[in-house]
């Protein structure tokens, strides 16, 4: 859902940029899909937007993670039996530990596994990346449901990633992994926008 579209993120309500993906969110969506998918998965993947506030403290600054917290809720007042959850989009840090409070008993029926699985994936070929991924980051939990929890998610990715290709960690170190390559992926972009201004004032050309 775009930022500002609503005020709460529903379940059933996901939305896709990549047509491709769009297609299948409709496809598999009816009725009572998110409730029925969350009872019956023991894997759920969760890749919601985090936007900047826009009131509040830290207003244009700060990321604003109610859609997290409305998903994590959501699951835990549906799910009946332990599930593992898996971050996938990009997050702060430690938004993991924000989202095991919410799935967790109280708030929660039962408690919950959250493991961070950013993706790596370039912008318009998500499902061709996730098919053919370079590498695989799994951040769990060094308890022993969490190494379980990320054990199960690895043996799915092992059907067709090779395993020298899945990388485990903590769960912030895989959260703050994808905050670093974004960071690089933005820094080099910077340098070769101020490499290509001084190119052109002196004329100058860099094979």
């Amino acid at each position: 859902r775009p930022p500002g579209a609503a005020r709460d993120a529903s379940l059933a309500d996901a939305e896709a940029a990549e047509d491709d993906a769009q297609q299948f969110v409709r496809r598999e969506r009816a009725g009572d899909f998110a409730e029925r998918v969350v009872r019956q998965a023991q894997l759920i993947f969760v890749a919601v937007t985090t936007p900047l506030k826009s009131a509040g403290i830290g207003a244009g600054m700060a990321p604003d993670v109610r859609f997290w917290e409305s998903v994590a809720r959501q699951i835990g007042a549906v799910a009946d039996e332990p599930k593992v959850v898996i971050e996938r989009s990009t997050v702060p840090v430690r938004t993991a530990r924000l989202m095991a409070q919410l799935l967790r008993p109280p708030v929660s029926k039962v408690r919950h596994e959250v493991l961070s699985n950013p993706s790596f994936f370039a912008s318009g070929t998500a499902l061709v990346d996730l098919a053919s991924p370079d590498v695989v980051l799994i951040g769990g939990e060094d308890t022993p449901t969490g190494r379980a929890a990320v054990a199960a998610l690895s043996s799915v990715y092992a059907h067709w990633v090779p395993m020298r290709n899945i990388k485990t960690s903590g769960v912030w170190s895989a959260e703050l992994a994808k905050l670093t390559a974004n960071a690089f992926l933005a820094q080099r972009i910077a340098s070769m926008n101020a490499i290509s201004a001084v190119c052109e004032a002196s004329d100058a050309e860099v094979g």
